[in-house]
This record gives structure tokens, C-alpha cells and sequence, in this order.
């Protein structure tokens, strides 16, 4: 199972299914396709109805092959999500462990005592900048920064209301 809640094994198995499906339109696809009425089909009396029968059969084999594409197309996009899954969980993995990484580096360096204070202070102001930020992108998604704090306040002039979206 994905961190993004996503398994891709199971949306690879989901794809594999839809091939199945499209199994059933690919037979009568190729069946529709090898069974056109020739010219003599209905005999020189019934002879009209061949014309109409070809562009019936015409239209049948292009609806058929539309629903094979389409699930086939529909397959391929799945298996195409499970490895975006994939690499996505793998890049935020990556990621965050470097991100782990550089701040047990932090916590672990020795700082002198003299410039301790201004070490600790330039570390919370940066600290602060970081959480400004993310109150700042909760805000623009709409998203509040907990639920139990409270509400950020307005967005810097200039920055579109969530949901407003931007006039092109």
C-alpha cells in the first residue's frame, strides 16, 4: 500500500480486468469483421438489401472497435496512474527522509555557547517562516492549518480568495 493511500498492485490487477472486458467487443469486432455479405448474399431479388445491410454492419464495426480502443486506452491509463503512484510515493519517501536526515544533523551539531542564543533565534525565526508559509498555502487552498487552531488571517493583497481562481 501506497503512503498516498493508493495500491498500485490493485489498480494493476483493476486494469487487468478491463483488458478482460474488452475481450468480449474485440471477439465480436473481429467476428463483425469477417462476416460482410457479399453482393449475392439475398439473391438478384432481395439484391437492395445488401447496400443497406453494409452500412449497418459498417457502423456496427466502428462502434465495436471505438469500445475496444476505449477500454484498451482505459487499461493502459490505469497501469500508467499505478506507476505515477509508484514513483510519487517513492520521491516523497526520498524526500522526507532527506528532510529527517538534515534535521537530526541539525539537532545533533555542537553550537558554541557564546552564539548559542543567536543560533536558537535564527532557528526559531526560520522555524517561523516555515509554519507562516504553510498557514499561507493552507489558506490559499482553503485548507485550515489545524483544526483545533485557529483560523489564519486574510491573504496578502493580490492573492486570489480560494476558489476564486485567477482571470486569464
Amino acid at each position: 500500500m501506497s503512503v498516498l493511500g493508493m495500491d498500485p498492485d490493485a489498480l494493476r490487477h483493476h486494469a487487468a480486468r478491463v483488458e478482460a472486458v474488452a475481450a468480449e467487443p474485440r471477439s465480436a469486432l473481429e467476428a463483425a469483421r469477417t462476416t460482410a455479405a457479399g453482393h449475392d448474399a439475398f439473391g438478384v431479388l432481395c439484391s437492395f438489401l445488401v447496400p443497406v445491410l453494409a452500412g449497418t454492419q459498417a457502423t456496427g464495426i466502428a462502434a465495436c472497435a471505438a469500445a475496444v480502443g476505449s477500454l484498451e486506452a482505459a487499461a493502459t491509463e490505469v497501469r500508467v496512474v499505478a506507476t505515477g503512484v509508484e514513483v510519487t510515493d517513492a520521491t516523497v519517501a526520498a524526500t522526507a527522509t532527506g528532510i529527517s536526515r538534515t534535521v537530526a544533523a541539525v539537532r545533533e551539531q555542537v553550537w558554541p555557547v557564546a552564539g548559542e542564543e543567536l543560533v536558537r533565534g535564527t532557528v526559531r525565526e526560520t522555524l517561523g517562516a516555515v509554519v507562516e508559509a504553510s498557514q499561507w498555502l493552507d489558506r490559499l487552498e482553503g485548507t485550515p492549518v489545524s483544526p483545533a487552531g485557529p483560523r489564519p488571517g486574510p491573504l496578502p493583497v493580490g492573492v486570489p480568495a480560494p476558489g476564486a481562481g485567477v482571470a486569464p
